[in-house]
C-alpha cells in the first residue's frame, strides 16, 4: 500500500540522509600536498657569519686529515718507494719533501707487495729511530684480507682505522682494492672511489692510494682510466720520470691546498731513500751541492725580486736543480715567494736571509744587463 498523499497545499520535504548514510562513511580528507623539495641554500649574510673550518694538515699544504689523495705514476716508477718514505716521515715527525708533518700512527697496506720486500725498505728508513716512533708504524702485505663485497672492504678499512687510531693510511694500488669493471666508466669510478673518500671523511684519517699511468698520455693526461679518479680525490700527485734530467718529477692538482705547478725533482739512492730523508753518506755531496745553489739564489735575490726564469738564466745551472733549491729555500723561510705562477703573474722571489759568506758571487742581470 502506497503512502497517503499529503493534504492539498502542504509541501513535504523528504528526510535528507546524506551520502554517509546512503553510501557508507565518507572518504578521509586528502593530506595537504608536501612542500616541494628545494636546494638547501644558505643566505649570504648567514654564510658570511659562519666561522671557517680550519684545515688540519698531515703534511703541510699537501695532505689534509679526512681527505683522499692519489699518487699517480708509471709502473715500477717509484710510487711505492715514495709512499713508504711518506709513512716513515709521519711516524717519525720528519719533514716530507721539506714540509712539516703532523706526527701520528700510520698504516701501510701494499696489496701487491711481499712482506719481506716491504721490510727491507722500512728497516732502512727506521734505522736509528727510537722504539716509540717504530710503534707508530704498521705494515700489511698482500690482499688475502680483502673481502669479496666492496661495501665490506670499506667497512674493514674504517674499522681498522678506528681500532688503530691511524692518522694516515697508505693503501693500494686502488684498482686492486676496488676492482673496477671498467676504469674508463666515469659513473662507476666516481661512485666507487667516493665510497673510499667517505671512509676518510668519517674517520678523519688521511687516506693515500696509488694508481698507474696509461701508456700514451703525458703529465696530467697520463692518468689510467676515467678522469673521475682525480675528480673525487682532494689531491692528485704525479710522479713521472724526467728522462732529460734523470730524476722523477713531482707535481700536483689540489682541491685542498695549493697545486704544485712547477715540478720538483725527486731522486732515490740505492737504498730507496729520498734525498730529503737522510742524508746517508753517499748523499752528502748532493746535499752540499744543493746548499751551494741555494746560497747563490739567496745572494742573487737579495736586493730585488726575481722570477724563476731570471734565476735559472743567471745561475746557468740545470733547471731542475735550481727549482729544487728554490722550493727548499721557500719551505725553510729563506725566500719570500709572491705571485700566482701564471703568465701575467709569475712567481717572484726575494731573499729573507742572505748567506753569511765571504765568497760572494755577483750575478749579471738577465739578457746581458750588468
Amino acid at each position: 500500500m502506497s503512502d497517503p498523499l499529503p493534504p492539498p497545499g502542504v509541501l513535504v520535504i523528504p528526510e535528507f540522509t546524506g551520502p554517509e548514510k546512503k553510501n557508507g562513511p565518507l572518504p578521509p580528507k586528502p593530506e595537504p600536498a608536501p612542500e616541494p623539495a628545494t636546494i638547501p641554500f644558505v643566505g649570504m649574510v648567514e654564510a658570511l657569519a659562519m666561522p671557517e673550518t680550519p684545515i688540519e694538515w698531515v703534511v703541510n699544504g699537501l695532505i689534509n686529515a679526512g681527505g683522499l689523495s692519489m699518487l699517480v705514476g708509471p709502473y715500477k716508477g717509484g710510487k711505492s718507494t715514495l709512499l713508504r718514505i711518506l709513512c716513515a716521515c709521519v711516524a717519525t715527525g720528519h719533514p716530507f719533501l721539506g714540509r712539516e708533518v703532523l706526527q701520528g700512527r700510520v698504516g701501510y697496506a701494499g696489496l701487491e707487495e711481499r712482506f719481506d720486500d716491504l721490510m727491507r725498505h722500512f728497516r732502512t728508513l727506521f734505522t736509528g729511530t727510537d722504539e716509540a716512533m717504530q710503534n707508530l708504524a704498521m705494515v700489511s702485505a698482500g690482499d688475502e684480507w680483502v673481502p669479496g663485497k666492496l661495501e665490506d672492504r670499506f667497512d674493514v678499512i674504517e674499522q681498522s682505522i678506528d681500532r688503530h687510531s691511524l692518522r694516515l693510511l697508505v693503501i693500494g694500488p686502488i684498482q686492486d682494492l676496488i676492482q673496477f669493471g671498467n676504469t674508463n666508466d666515469y659513473a662507476e669510478v666516481k661512485t666507487k672511489v667516493r665510497g673510499l673518500k667517505r671512509v676518510a671523511e668519517r674517520t678523519g684519517c688521511a687516506i693515500m692510494a696509488d694508481h698507474h699511468f696509461n701508456k700514451y698520455g703525458v703529465g696530467r693526461n697520463a692518468l689510467l682510466g676515467s678522469v673521475a679518479f682525480g675528480a673525487v680525490a682532494d689531491q692528485v700527485f704525479y710522479l713521472p720520470f724526467d728522462k732529460e734530467h734523470g730524476v722523477r718529477a713531482f707535481f700536483s692538482d689540489q682541491r685542498v691546498g695549493i697545486s704544485i705547478d712547477e715540478p720538483l725533482g725527486i731522486d732515490y739512492d740505492r737504498e730507496g731513500i729520498g734525498s730529503d730523508l737522510g742524508p746517508p753518506p753517499e748523499r752528502l755531496k748532493a746535499a752540499m751541492a744543493q746548499q751551494q745553489v741555494l746560497d747563490h739564489i739567496l745572494e742573487f735575490c737579495a736586493e730585488k725580486r726575481r722570477t724563476r726564469d731570471e734565476i735559472v738564466e743567471a745561475l746557468g745551472m740545470r733547471r731542475v736543480l735550481v727549482l729544487a733549491a728554490l722550493q727548499r729555500g721557500t719551505n725553510e723561510g729563506l725566500l719570500e715567494m709572491e705571485g700566482k705562477g701564471v703568465k701575467n703573474d709569475p712567481n717572484t722571489y726575494l731573499s729573507v736571509s742572505v748567506p753569511a759568506t765571504g765568497n760572494v758571487i755577483r750575478f749579471p742581470e738577465p739578457n746581458g744587463r750588468e
